[in-house]
């Protein structure tokens, strides 16, 4: 079955990136209010700075809502399970690139300090409803301090 995910990561995959998301997305903004809106909309306002890419938010298949800003690098994602919560930049990319919703879940949290069991290195963690957290570690520096990969990335199971 193609789900959202599926079609926004392809269409991000070939450079068309937060241009498709609201195509990809089932194409349904959400309704004016609601939870769901009511509350992307808050986080939105106590997160501040977030430029909407769309007007209204948008409702994934199964009844969460989310809303893509900043061009695509950040985006707030609600479930009635989970609230809304903030991801971005690099977090944000792995999700995106891992299935969004479909596969990890919807974030349990904003991204913060890492968690314990990330491991040394590790710079931000966020979790994930279905078990799964990314842990972000930049590694491997050229000399004059780029990075030689993106990020590595650890997918750890919570238990």
């Amino acid at each position: 079955m193609l789900t959202s995910a599926t079609i926004r990561s392809v269409l991000s995959s070939i450079g068309l990136g937060c241009c498709a998301l609201a195509v990809a997305s089932s194409v349904q903004a959400a309704d004016a209010s609601g939870p769901g809106v009511d509350a992307v909309r808050q986080k939105a306002a106590e997160v501040g700075g977030l430029d909407p890419i769309e007007p209204n938010p948008q409702w994934t298949p199964d009844g969460g809502v989310f809303q893509f800003y900043n061009d695509g690098d950040a985006a707030i994602y609600w479930s009635a399970a989970t609230g809304a919560h903030l991801v971005h930049g690099d977090i944000l990319g792995e999700w995106r690139a891992r299935g969004f919703e479909d596969s990890l879940g919807y974030p349990i949290e904003d991204e913060g300090e890492p968690a314990a069991f990330c491991g040394d290195g590790a710079e931000r963690s966020q979790a994930f409803s279905k078990g799964t957290s990314l842990c972000w570690r930049p590694d491997i520096f050229t000399p004059d301090g780029l990075l030689t990969e993106a990020a590595v990335w650890e997918a750890v199971q919570v238990i």
